[in-house]
């Protein structure tokens, strides 16, 4: 009977630390109002758009018209925010991982957009959606930290996006 045994080299006990070490991220978002989107069904309502951001955050169903009667004003907020705040157990700081800096950490992204339409006739209406992006940290992150907050700038767009469409088949 012989045994055999292989010696795991350097390169593989090297490059499987790193992947441990650089950490990862997941996270969820939750979006409220909550509404069923179609993706084929768009409106565009011709307006003056007020709005200084990001042009891939602005909801593609305002086309910028300054001849338009209609004025539109798009303000979003974010807020980042630990909710790891609460008081730390004793477990919690005999942890030896947390004792050599290996911390997990819960983190959320907070965005609300609000779009403000006047309709030139005295008519205004707001549209108005928020988005939480949960995202848990594990072990040492050095990822993209504005994956959440891009998901949820998106996740808000495509929402008002989506108010816009019942506002039009409403008026109809």
């Amino acid at each position: 009977m012989s045994l055999n045994y292989k010696i795991v080299s350097p390169i593989t006990v090297l490059s499987a630390s790193f992947l441990f070490l650089s950490g990862c991220a997941e996270h969820s978002i939750q979006i409220n109002p909550q509404l069923y989107q179609e993706d084929e069904r768009r409106v565009f309502i011709p307006c003056a758009i007020t709005y200084d951001g990001d042009k891939e955050y602005f909801p593609y169903g305002i086309r910028e018209s300054q001849s338009a009667k209609c004025k539109a004003t798009y303000r979003y907020t974010i807020k980042n925010i630990n909710t790891d705040t609460e008081e730390k157990g004793f477990l919690y700081y005999i942890n030896p991982l947390n004792i050599a800096d290996f911390m997990i950490d819960d983190n959320a992204t907070v965005v609300e957009g609000k779009l403000t339409m006047d309709d030139g006739n005295g008519d205004s209406k707001t549209f108005a959606a928020s988005c939480t992006a949960s995202e848990k940290l594990f072990l040492y992150h050095f990822g993209e930290s504005s994956t959440p907050e891009k998901a949820c700038l998106e996740a808000v767009r495509d929402n008002i996006d989506a108010q816009l469409v019942q506002y039009k088949q409403a008026k109809k």
